[in-house]
């Protein structure tokens, strides 16, 4: 499942907060992904409804969608914010700072890497 409005929320905090490379890294694979995944399951969807387990476009599409999930998951950590927020949580922390927890970005280095290579794969698939 997508979470667009968390999306919209990373991208928005860190295009406002003076990013670092792997903030800006984040946020453009973030929004880029979003519309990779929406692609790939608009244009792979009776195939992968037939057949879900195929490997090849559709195990890799519900991999990037975890791969995504992932990344804004590390992207709360590095930043400080509450994993998972409610909408209201996410009202009461319209404004607020990324706190560049240093301790995460390792995690947050590694969710840039395993996405990124499966959206260069969906990029890939027609």
């Amino acid at each position: 499942m997508f979470r667009p409005t968390i999306l919209l929320l990373l991208s928005l905090v860190l295009l406002t907060s003076g990013c670092s490379p792997l903030e800006n890294q984040a946020r453009d694979l973030a929004a880029t992904s979003q519309g990779v995944i929406q692609q790939a399951q608009k244009t792979h969807l009776a195939e992968c409804q037939a057949n879900p387990t195929k490997p090849f476009p559709c195990v890799t599409i519900n991999q990037a969608v975890a791969a995504q999930n992932a990344l804004i998951d590390a992207a709360e950590t590095y930043c400080g914010w509450p994993a998972r927020p409610s909408v209201a949580e996410l009202a009461a922390s319209k404004g607020r700072t990324c706190a560049r927890l240093q301790t995460a970005s390792t995690a947050l280095s590694a969710a840039v890497r395993n996405l990124n290579v499966l959206v260069k794969d969906l990029q890939g698939v027609k």
